[in-house]
């Protein structure tokens, strides 16, 4: 039984650190300016340049201890308003998002917001690829001869784990839990057995 309990939380712990592998990490601003309320970075601009997906991690790398993360709402964000944060972070902060959507960052700190230090994050969800490249579609008779193609070049698309993964890991979770479960069980089955068994014997001294 500890045998197969050890096997199972082995498993479990491998699919974990396979599905954190194919997520990307990004440093908020790049690795030589972070975190910064210096002007240095255009956040909003460094983040459009990306795709981001859910479990998709970003480190914040403070520049001055009076830095800090803030997620706040649209609203909060437009205004930089730090007074009702949904979340408040200090130090070194890494944030990882499960739920696709848009997502409000600002620094707390007074004057920093309004001096560029907040950043709009999108997180996208999970991409399933179609390996088959369908050819493409030729122009519809009432479109100008030479007009150019709207359809997305292969070379643009980009490719992203299965979300098949979850399942599994959800179903390997499932499983320790169970063999923990029926564990236990046995444990307090037994500890019942011996129980019954001292108090029979006892009656026969008796």
């Amino acid at each position: 039984m500890a045998l197969r309990n050890t096997v199972a939380v082995s498993f479990i712990i491998t699919m974990i650190c396979f599905g954190a592998c194919s997520a990307t990490v990004y440093t908020v601003g790049g690795d030589l300016e972070g975190w910064t309320d210096s002007g240095a970075v255009d956040y909003n601009e460094w983040a459009s340049s990306k795709k981001f997906y859910v479990g998709d991690e970003f480190i914040f790398n403070y520049k001055h201890e009076y830095d800090f993360v803030m997620i706040v709402t649209q609203a909060d964000y437009d205004y930089c308003i730090p007074s009702l944060p949904l979340s408040h972070y200090g130090t070194f902060t890494a944030l990882t998002f499960d739920i696709p959507g848009t997502y409000y960052v600002i620094c707390g700190e007074p004057g920093h917001c309004k001096a560029g230090q907040k950043i709009k994050i999108k997180i996208n969800a999970l991409e399933i690829e179609d390996p088959v490249i369908s050819p493409s579609p030729s122009p519809s008779p009432s479109s100008p001869a030479g007009s150019p193609s709207k359809a997305m070049s292969p070379s643009s698309k980009i490719t992203r784990p299965l979300p098949v993964l979850d399942l599994v890991m959800f179903g390997a979770a499932a499983t320790a839990l169970l063999m923990l479960a029926a564990w236990v069980s046995h444990c307090i089955y037994r500890r019942l057995n011996e129980s019954i068994f001292q108090a029979e014997k006892s009656s026969q001294v008796v």
